[in-house]
């Protein structure tokens, strides 16, 4: 039983990541750098059977929150919930929503999913149909 409880607690592994994405998206391709401890998943999703695919690249360095990047087909410019970089914003950093003990193919491969069926629905809409972050300090916004 200490011993579960220790594994609770300690972030999951490059090599537990991949386990869990070669599981559940065994398509999606892995690159690592084992020296900087850095890890990439490159593969295709599509949100709904009348969704384009979309090809997504995670990064993901241990200790720190997976980047995900839409390769393919090249989103608009202003849509929204994506940082600076380019990378999607899936939840609120602070929220807890996703922490480094949680597998990335359980948590943030389906937001990753739920978000490209939101851009979907906010290219022919304008609105965004999911809870919401406000960036900057400001509060939280539900849809």
């Amino acid at each position: 039983m200490a011993i579960d409880k220790m594994r609770r607690k300690a972030p999951l592994n490059i090599l537990y990541q991949e386990s869990g994405i070669r599981t559940h998206f065994p398509s999606f391709q892995f690159k690592h750098d084992w020296r900087r401890k850095r890890a990439s998943w490159t593969g295709c999703l599509q949100p709904t059977p009348l969704s384009v695919r979309y090809k997504i690249k995670i990064d993901f360095q241990l200790g720190k929150n997976p980047k995900i990047f839409v390769e393919d087909p090249i989103l608009i410019g202003n849509s929204p919930h994506r940082f600076k970089d380019g990378s999607l914003c899936l939840y609120h950093p602070l929220s807890g929503d996703w922490n480094n003990r949680e597998l990335i193919a359980h948590t943030i491969i389906p937001w990753v999913s739920h978000w490209l069926w939101c851009y979907e629905l906010w290219q022919i809409s304008g609105k965004w149909f999911a809870d919401e972050y406000r960036h900057a300090n400001e509060k939280m916004r539900t849809a």
